[in-house]
C-alpha cells in the first residue's frame, strides 16, 4: 500500500494492492485514516488487489463516516472485482454505491 499526496491539501491516491483482508486490517485501517487526514479527497486505486474480504468493506465504511463527518470524500478508481463481488454478497452496495461509481 502507498498513499501519494497528488494536490497538497486536496487530494490523495492511497494505492491498494493484493490482499485486503482481516489479516492487514490494522494497516488499512491506518492508511485509509492518514489519507483521510491528510487531504479533503482520497482515491482508492484498487487495480491491483487479488482479494478483499468483508473486514475491509467494514473498514471503508467506518472511513467514510469519517470523511464524511469531516467533510471530506472518498473516491475508488480501477476497482476490484473482489471488492465489488463482497459488496454485492454482503448487501452493503446501498452503503458503498457512490465508491462503485468510479470517482
Amino acid at each position: 500500500m502507498e498513499f501519494t499526496i497528488k494536490t497538497p491539501n486536496k487530494e490523495g491516491l492511497l494505492t491498494l494492492d493484493e490482499d485486503l483482508t482481516i489479516q492487514n486490517a490494522v494497516e488499512i485501517r491506518i492508511m485509509l485514516m492518514k489519507a483521510i487526514g491528510s487531504v479533503s479527497h482520497t482515491v482508492l486505486d484498487m487495480k491491483d488487489v487479488v482479494s478483499v474480504d468483508v473486514s475491509f468493506l467494514q473498514i471503508v465504511v467506518a472511513t467514510l463516516r469519517s470523511a464524511e463527518a469531516s467533510r471530506k470524500t472518498i473516491g475508488v478508481v480501477n476497482s476490484a472485482q473482489a471488492f465489488r463481488d463482497v459488496v454485492e454478497q454482503s448487501g452493503f452496495t446501498h452503503v458503498v454505491k457512490n465508491l462503485l461509481n468510479e470517482k
